[in-house]
């Protein structure tokens, strides 16, 4: 049969595109004819695994196809033309369903967002400061999220990585919507003695990915245990500079590493007591966990989004609750971690296990079907 996958871009920029790299060639295996199709100039890593053309307003998905696979594209006026054709949605965000995408809200509290994306999500962005306040940030977000909304229904089935997805969907788009669970990278390097005060976090250093919260645990941590963490911190992002002052006023040890090819990444995760995702909002899977799960590394994460999915409090990690004191809460789960490798290590081998169960044979085989059976009662 023939797939044809629409994208932004080939070249490997995030999580969407390095998800494309893992599955078109194992789509491939499963008999599909794949062709990419992408808003930038085809010029990028992914344009090397095959047919790639590019996305015009004008000529939005030429070419014959049985079904079309949407992994994220920029134009809601592309996308209208994609979807008057079977096509399946993999929703790796708030795609539609949030007007700032991050499905939280700062006012009057910093809270997580339950409500049904419409266009009073407009009037409240700035109210309920629910995202940039920038001049036109809630016009332009507004009309492009609700263009995407309204597209939502023309959708034969929208594919979600996680069970708080699926529920986030299902309010959206009742009856459409598919939980098929992302995985874990394949390699399996072998376990290493890790450090019982080193922590280490990965990822784009925002707000709400909770990064200087991460401060005031660490201080936490050291008057309950007496132990002083050290946290190694590998990515960027604007809250770089203000969380490493705090820091640094604070006398917590840290290592600002940047973003480093996943090889050095990994050995500084596999090292670690445990990957540290103070993330309050709620993240769609927080897939950074299972990778580094792989590496026998439990987590410490706030109980958000889709990340119960895969940690279970007391098996791979530390489930936190968002309530209450955040870093006193935090800290108490990154002692948690200390005193399991102390104790043995027991969550670095749950955390193995855990990460044996997401495999992308098991990803790939169950996109096929879904995207077989879209396609022939298409027909």
């Amino acid at each position: 049969m023939r797939l044809l996958v629409a994208t932004h871009s080939t070249r490997v920029l995030g999580g969407a595109e390095r998800y494309l790299a893992a599955v078109l060639p194992r789509l491939s295996e499963q008999g599909w004819m794949v062709r990419l199709a992408s808003e930038d100039d085809c010029r990028g890593e992914l344009a090397q695994l095959g047919d790639t053309i590019r996305l015009t307003e004008g000529v939005a998905a030429a070419g014959d196809h049985d079904v079309v696979l949407v992994n994220g594209i920029y134009s809601a006026e592309i996308e209208r033309r994609i979807v008057s054709g079977p096509a399946v949605l993999f929703a790796q965000n708030y795609y539609g369903t949030c007007i700032s995408g991050e499905k939280r809200h700062q006012w009057p509290s910093p809270a997580c967002c339950e409500r049904v994306f419409g266009p009073a999500c407009v009037a409240l962005y700035v109210p309920r400061r629910c995202g940039p306040l920038r001049p036109g940030a809630a016009f332009y977000s507004g009309r492009l999220q609700l263009a995407r909304s309204r597209l939502l229904g023309s959708y034969r089935r929208i594919v979600v990585a996680s069970e708080h997805m699926r529920l986030e969907f299902e309010r959206h788009v009742p009856g459409r919507v598919t939980r098929i669970p992302f995985f874990a990278p394949e390699d399996r390097p072998p376990p290493v003695q890790r450090s019982k005060a080193g922590f280490v976090f990965v990822g784009r250093m925002t707000n709400s990915k909770g990064v200087q919260l991460l401060v005031d645990a660490a201080l936490e941590l050291a008057r309950e245990t007496g132990i002083r963490p050290k946290i190694s911190f590998v990515g960027d992002g604007p809250e770089r500079s203000r969380t490493k002052r705090a820091a640094d006023a604070a006398g917590i040890e840290t290592q600002w590493m940047g973003w480093r090819p996943p090889v050095e990444r990994d050995e500084v995760v596999r090292k670690s007591c445990a990957l540290l995702l103070p993330s309050v909002w709620p993240e769609p899977f927080g897939l950074v966990g299972l990778e580094a799960a792989r590496l026998g590394v439990p987590t410490v994460a706030f109980d958000v989004g889709g990340i119960s999915d895969w940690l279970t409090d007391g098996v791979n990690g530390a489930l936190v609750p968002l309530r209450g004191n955040l870093p006193a809460e935090f800290a108490r789960g990154m002692a948690r971690a200390m005193h399991d490798l102390e104790s043995g290590g027991a969550w670095g081998a749950g955390a193995r296990r855990r990460a044996d169960e997401f495999t992308i044979e098991r990803h790939v085989q169950a996109l096929s079907t879904l995207l077989r059976g879209v396609a022939e009662s298409s027909r």
